[in-house]
């Protein structure tokens, strides 16, 4: 089997991570026990190391599914170009990652002009701001304002929160159904 240094390095990365989650599993063994019910209904205490993790998984898939439509759907039916850009912006900064403006309105989906419409958009209204690549005097790159970040911030929390809620929700009402059953 041969592995590419890409491989090799995704390998790592991926044991990096379980390492971590089996370091947060093992310090949720030390809090004090609760009862099942409780646990059940209670959120989850995550580490702010996880968190940002899910944040980024829910990011993508979020980016991911905007693309799939087109699979089922029209493609010309949905053109938010704008939102394809921020969320491609705000999973760079949960990474650490810089972007460039090219790189940015390949994200918008749309042609370079459309998208680069939408950046002077994005920025005139102050969610992203340009920043001058030090390597190269030809390129720019393109990041979320803290008004951006923190905007595109509230809406996934409130966003997980409230798919948070539906969850316990139906919990709730399968557990009333049991006891239903049984009664």
């Amino acid at each position: 089997m041969t592995a590419t240094k890409r491989q090799i390095r995704q390998l790592r990365a991926n044991a990096a991570q379980l390492i971590k989650l089996a370091d947060e599993l093992e310090a949720a063994l030390d809090q004090p026990e609760q009862s099942d019910e409780s646990l059940m209904f209670a959120p989850p205490r995550l580490s702010p190391a996880l968190e940002r993790e899910l944040l980024i998984d829910r990011v993508e898939l979020e980016y991911g599914n905007r693309r799939r439509r087109r699979n089922f759907l029209d493609a010309d039916l949905f053109g938010e170009p704008a939102w394809d850009i921020l969320l491609d912006l705000f999973a760079a900064r949960l990474k650490d990652q810089t972007i460039s403006v090219t790189s940015a309105c390949i994200a918008g989906d749309v042609p370079p002009t459309t998208s680069l419409r939408w950046l002077r958009q994005l920025e005139c209204v102050g969610l992203v701001e340009r920043i001058d690549n030090p390597h190269d005097q030809r390129s720019s790159w393109v990041r979320l304002t803290d008004k951006g970040y923190g905007a595109i911030k509230d809406y996934f929390e409130s966003a997980l929160s409230q798919a948070d809620r539906m969850r316990r929700s139906f919990e709730e009402r399968i557990i009333l159904a049991y006891e239903r059953a049984r009664s």
